[in-house]
């Protein structure tokens, strides 16, 4: 019993710590929007290398912060199935 408490502590703080990770991501995410997304429109970009550059850069950013939140619900999703099949295993 004392080990399924540790283990359930072990888990809330593992999960603090992705929870911590998720709201990063988010904010990441919520900065990219509003940079991209600005109050007032942009003047159109004229130049094509420029303007490509510029969506690179989202796309780059956007996948960066993608993978992070696959990570951190991967990792979430492993934790609870752990937790499960660790119930399943002391009956």
């Amino acid at each position: 019993m004392e080990t399924d408490q540790a283990a359930g502590q072990l888990g809330k703080a593992v999960l603090m710590g992705y929870n911590e990770l998720w709201a990063d991501a988010q904010l990441a995410l919520s900065r990219l929007l509003t940079e991209e997304l600005p109050a007032e429109p942009p003047r159109p970009e004229k130049d094509r290398v420029v303007f490509f550059q510029r969506l690179a850069m989202l796309y780059v950013r956007y996948i960066q912060i993608f993978r992070q939140l696959e990570e951190v619900y991967d990792q979430v999703v492993h934790l609870r199935r752990d937790e499960l099949f660790g119930r399943f295993s002391m009956v």
